[in-house]
């Protein structure tokens, strides 16, 4: 056993990259969209804002038509997390794949399957 329970993993010391690659459900909340970019977003998980790119076509067009966010509106995604590691540094990806649905926060609107 060793002494140091890091030294249990595998050692990818010689490794340029180390990728942990999981896709699933997520729950995010909408904070905000870049100025530059229409597919980069702010979203957060209740805790923590993350940068997150946005592959889902189909949502963006309409959001660029019908659909309005506000902060704090429900988005129910397919989500994609990579994470790559170079030394001596972690570096984490998150991709919306689809998104399911969107649940405005106001109770005045009615919840929108895309």
């Amino acid at each position: 056993m060793p002494d140091n329970p890091l030294h249990a993993l595998p050692d990818h010391s010689a490794d340029t990259d180390w990728l942990i690659d999981k896709t699933g459900p997520m729950v995010w909340t909408f904070v905000s969209m870049a100025n530059f970019d229409p597919t980069l977003w702010y979203l957060s998980d209740g805790q923590t804002i993350f940068e997150v790119t946005i592959q889902d076509r189909a949502f963006l067009a309409a959001v660029g038509r019908e659909t309005v966010l506000v902060p704090g509106d429900l988005l129910i995604c397919r989500m994609r997390m990579q994470q790559t590691y170079h030394s001596p540094a972690l570096h984490t990806v998150y991709t919306v794949i689809t998104v399911t649905e969107h649940r405005p926060v106001s109770p005045l609107r009615h919840p929108r399957r895309v």
